[in-house]
């Protein structure tokens, strides 16, 4: 377990340290949470959690909460956003494609949408955790992974990340 923590708080640094120049160079980042009223009690844990790693790195950080009838605000002020999901009751495929309308693709930090320039955030982290594991040499050159479930969020994502690299057996 310290192995993980020690990689999470070892990219945590390198994002401050980077996040640290932008704001000499007079840049500061700043994101938005951006959730929904009707599920802010289920994604309360994720959005504090979000929040306070943005803190911890220095990045300004504003959670929107939409009512129903709200129009998506506007992101021209954010260097980049998250919309926390679920969001309305859409299932994920109609979340997705609705999201390709709202965030510009360089915006879409969790990478959700099909046009993100960025990866899913969990199934990026487990791929950048199992080179970390073959780097520190607990892995061996070949792995077989298997994923159980095969949804939009993270199993989906997750094996077309492991397929692309030869040493994954999915």
């Amino acid at each position: 377990m310290l192995d993980v923590i020690s990689y999470v708080n070892l990219k945590k640094d390198e994002m401050k340290r980077a996040v640290e120049f932008l704001t000499k160079a007079g840049h500061r980042p700043r994101m938005a949470i951006i959730t929904d009223d009707k599920n802010f009690d289920a994604n309360a844990s994720y959005i504090r959690s979000k929040t306070q790693f943005a803190l911890d790195v220095g990045v300004a950080c504003d959670v929107i909460g939409m009512k129903e009838d709200d129009e998506f605000p506007s992101l021209d002020d954010y260097n980049g956003a998250i919309v926390q999901y679920p969001f309305r009751g859409y299932d994920f495929d109609v979340f997705r494609f609705w999201l390709s309308d709202k965030i510009p693709p360089e915006k879409d930090i969790d990478g959700l949408t099909h046009r993100s320039h960025f990866k899913p955030c969990t199934p990026l982290g487990i791929v950048n955790y199992l080179e970390h594991l073959r780097d520190t040499g607990v892995l061996e050159f070949n792995v077989t992974v298997n994923v159980i479930g095969f949804g939009g969020l993270v199993g989906r994502p997750l094996v077309e990340m492991l397929l692309e690299d030869k040493r994954y057996t999915v």
